[in-house]
């Protein structure tokens, strides 16, 4: 992370995002830190020659792990801002008060585009102070995990065994969330994921060993037609293992819908518990056919 001479912040982080929104996320991260313009903010992700080293994008961890590491390197800004401030104006580090993108001491005032300029002068800067005010930081914590809570109603056609899904309930916990619309966005791409599972998809070998189910046209995926009504909720409960308080929430869709859905069909069967995912066929002959009854354990008498 560095501050360039004409004031913009290059943040470059080792998470390379894969259409969850890391850019967006970062920048309100360090706008809401700096108190700056998203127009002054640059991120970097991928380019080896660019980018610090680490472990790539995935279990929810971006937003509580790599935001917390931009945490960390932006407070390390900040504090070399108040340095350099104090430096110009003559004053202490301690009496240099930061709001609102502005260092202020003694009725005085110093925005990060003059501190820009100063900080590209190498011997003109006050000890503990980097050309073009560039921190780094590494960040890692014991595991985050979200919670939440998800219900479904559903509608079988006892004619057919056709099941509809008419709502989906979604409510998590993900601790402090940065980008609400992006939040949901995810949980929403979760759920159907989830739907999809337990609806249409199925991998299916034949009597030889053959796959069936090799191309879309056999393998089916959820469209927007079978997609029910998703209501989202949320509950914030910071975490205390990361300075955002954030926990992931990209899983949780895909995980609570599955089970949902399936309590609601066995709900509506009466209790049977059928596998997923539940086609027509299998929900008709449910209903039609009469259970076949346990199978008696043979070491045990029968009463």
């Amino acid at each position: 992370m560095a501050l360039d001479s004409g004031g913009r912040v290059s943040i470059a982080s080792s998470a390379s995002p894969h259409g969850q929104g890391h850019d967006t996320t970062f920048a309100q991260i360090a706008a809401d830190q700096l108190g700056i313009g998203f127009d002054q903010i640059a991120l970097r992700f991928g380019d080896s020659d660019q980018v610090p080293s680490g472990v790539g994008t995935f279990g929810s961890r971006s937003t509580a792990v790599a935001g917390s590491a931009i945490v960390l390197a932006l407070d390390q800004m900040v504090r070399q801002g108040r340095a350099l401030t104090a430096h110009l104006l003559g004053v202490s580090a301690e009496d240099v008060v930061f709001g609102r993108g502005r260092f202020s001491a003694r009725e005085r005032a110093v925005e990060w585009a003059e501190l820009a300029r100063h900080a590209q002068e190498a011997e003109r800067l006050p000890g503990g102070v980097e050309v073009g005010l560039a921190a780094a930081a590494r960040f890692d914590s014991e595991l985050v995990f979200s919670s939440g809570a998800y219900a479904a109603t559903v509608e079988i056609d006892p004619s057919t065994g056709k099941l509809t899904v008419r709502r989906v309930v979604a409510v998590d916990d993900a601790g402090t969330i940065i980008n609400p619309l992006l939040a949901h966005g995810q949980i929403v791409g979760g759920a159907v994921q989830g739907l999809g599972e337990c609806l249409i998809e199925e991998v299916v070998y034949d009597k030889q060993g053959q796959l069936r189910t090799a191309t879309f046209v056999d393998y089916g995926l959820l469209s927007a037609e079978g997609v029910p009504e998703i209501v989202i909720g949320e509950v914030a409960t910071p975490s205390p293992r990361n300075p955002l308080g954030a926990k992931g929430v990209g899983e949780g869709g895909a995980i609570g819908t599955l089970p949902a859905v399936a309590n609601a069909v066995a709900d509506a069967l009466g209790g049977l518990h059928l596998d997923p995912p539940y086609q027509a066929e299998k929900l008709w002959r449910a209903l039609t056919e009469p259970p076949i009854p346990a199978p008696v354990d043979a070491g045990r008498p029968v009463s």
